[in-house]
C-alpha cells in the first residue's frame, strides 16, 4: 500500500505480485501506454488534485465525494495495464470505504465523524464488532482515526499514484528513444563486433 515493488528474478522470468512473467512482457505492456492514454490519465489527476485542494479549503466532505469518484476512474484507467493491475489490485477496499464514509456527509455532522480520541480498548472493541458483525465501523473506515487522519492517509494514496505515473513518465520516452536508436546504432559493422544484437536486445528488455 506503500508503494514498494518488491520482485525476484527466476532465470528468464521476474516473479512480481506472485505471478511469473517472461523477460520484457511488464516493459511491452507498459509502452503500451501511449501519450494519448498518458494525457487522459493525466486530465484526471488534475482535476482530483483540484478537488482534493477545495476539499482542503472548505472541508466540504462533498468535494471529498467528488474526489473519490475520480479516483475510482483513475484507478480503473491505470488497470488496463497489467502491470497496475498488480500495483493496484488491493486498493478496492480504501476507495469503497472512502466512498461509505463520505456518504454520511448528509446524516452525521462533522464532530460525529470525529474518532481522534478513542481509547485502545475502544478500538479494539470496533475492530471485535466488525469481525463479529460484517460491517466495518464508521471510525475504522479507510483507516482508523478521526478525519484528519483518514484524510492524511487518503493523500497518501493519491500522492503513491502520481508516483507510479511520474515513473511512466520518465521510463517510456527514454525506452523508445532508445529502441529508436538502436538502427543507428548497429548501421556501424564495428558496434555489431562489439555488442552482438540478440545480446543488445535482451539489455533491452
Amino acid at each position: 500500500m506503500d508503494g514498494d515493488i518488491v520482485f525476484y528474478i527466476h532465470g528468464d522470468a521476474i516473479e512480481y505480485g506472485g505471478e511469473l512473467f517472461s523477460t520484457g512482457e511488464l516493459t511491452a505492456d507498459i509502452l503500451n501506454l501511449s501519450l494519448k492514454d498518458y494525457q487522459r490519465i493525466q486530465k484526471n489527476v488534475q482535476c482530483m488534485k483540484n478537488l482534493a485542494e477545495q476539499y482542503e479549503r472548505t472541508q466540504d466532505r462533498e468535494f471529498w465525494w467528488k474526489l473519490n469518484h475520480q479516483f475510482v476512474a483513475l484507478r480503473k484507467q491505470m488497470m488496463e495495464f497489467r502491470v497496475f493491475q498488480i500495483l493496484l489490485r488491493d486498493d478496492s477496499k480504501f476507495l469503497d470505504e472512502t466512498q461509505q464514509y463520505t456518504e454520511f456527509r448528509s446524516l452525521l455532522p462533522e464532530e460525529d465523524l470525529d474518532y481522534e480520541d478513542f481509547s485502545i480498548e475502544q478500538w479494539g472493541d470496533m475492530a471485535e464488532q466488525a469481525e463479529t458483525t460484517g460491517q466495518i465501523p464508521v471510525p475504522l473506515l479507510i483507516f482508523p482515526g478521526g478525519q484528519k487522519t483518514k484524510w492524511s492517509y487518503y493523500r497518501k494514496q493519491m500522492k503513491r499514484y502520481e508516483r507510479y505515473l511520474g515513473d511512466v513518465a520518465c521510463f517510456n520516452p527514454t525506452i523508445h528513444n532508445f529502441i529508436h536508436f538502436l538502427p543507428d546504432f548497429f548501421f556501424f559493422p564495428e558496434n555489431v563486433i562489439r555488442y552482438p544484437y540478440d545480446q543488445f536486445i535482451q539489455v533491452c528488455i
